[in-house]
């Protein structure tokens, strides 16, 4: 939350990003507790790939037509992960200041 510098408003979205990461990673005593909750809870390891660092820029897109040269992405702030699906990030959008 510090080094992102953002306000205090954004403390629910990091604790809820904070959580997903602490769900699929190793707990801390790998010796006692070898496997992850995802592991356990799913049988299979974990991939970590689309782990991306909390509120740093990132750029949503923008379907367009195909000979149209407008921008095709809005600068956002990466908030987490989407709750209701295994796939998509939640973005911050700076300028609408909405998600």
């Amino acid at each position: 939350m510090l080094s992102a510098e953002l306000p205090e408003k954004f403390w629910q979205e990091e604790c809820k990003c904070a959580g997903h990461v602490y769900n699929w990673m190793v707990c801390a005593h790998p010796e006692t507790h070898p496997y992850s909750p995802f592991e356990v809870m799913f049988g299979v390891k974990p991939h970590t790939f689309h782990f991306q660092p909390w509120g740093f820029a990132a750029f949503s897109k923008i379907p367009v037509k195909r000979n149209d040269h407008t921008s095709r992405g809005k600068l956002c702030l990466f908030m987490g992960y989407n709750d209701r699906y295994h796939v998509g990030y939640r973005l911050y959008n700076i300028r609408k200041k909405d998600f």
